[in-house]
């Protein structure tokens, strides 16, 4: 019973540390960079100062859309550097350059849940997911005050 605990209690402090370190992850839902990503993967970006050619990165557009595309080309100039960045499975170049403070983060894994989990069934794995939850948080014991 209290292995249960110290598992969460593990997870909790991994994922805030991760958090508190910048990491983050965000969920595919376009064919762009088939097949080293697939829709409904999971990609974990962390924050870097230096990203190269070839580098896989999440960027977050004009519109607020995340989108995760490798960088092909950059270019500097003295006061900043820009990126044109492609989806592996794009025939073109995506229209305009992305600059350095609009990169959240370079891609360090793909977690492949295309394999579990698809864009039509998010909102059941999300209700699940709260279920299950719930139920852990229901089996933990709550001790009443006692009147004195």
């Amino acid at each position: 019973m209290a292995g249960r605990y110290l598992y969460m209690i593990i997870i909790g402090l991994l994922l805030l540390l991760g958090w508190s370190a910048g990491v983050k992850i965000f969920y595919v839902t376009t064919g762009s960079m088939k097949p080293s990503i697939r829709p409904g993967d999971l990609v974990v970006s962390v924050p870097v100062r230096k990203v190269s050619s070839g580098d896989i990165v999440s960027f977050e557009q004009n519109n607020g859309t995340i989108v995760t595309h490798r960088v092909v080309g950059i270019s500097e100039n003295t006061k900043a550097s820009y990126f044109e960045t492609k989806g592996d499975n794009n025939s073109n170049s995506d229209p305009y350059p992305v600059s350095q403070s609009e990169i959240r983060g370079k891609v360090l894994t793909v977690l492949p849940f295309h394999i579990f989990i698809n864009r039509h069934c998010m909102s059941l794995a999300y209700w699940a997911m709260g279920f299950l939850l719930g139920v852990l948080l229901g089996k933990i014991p709550i001790q009443k005050a006692r009147r004195v």
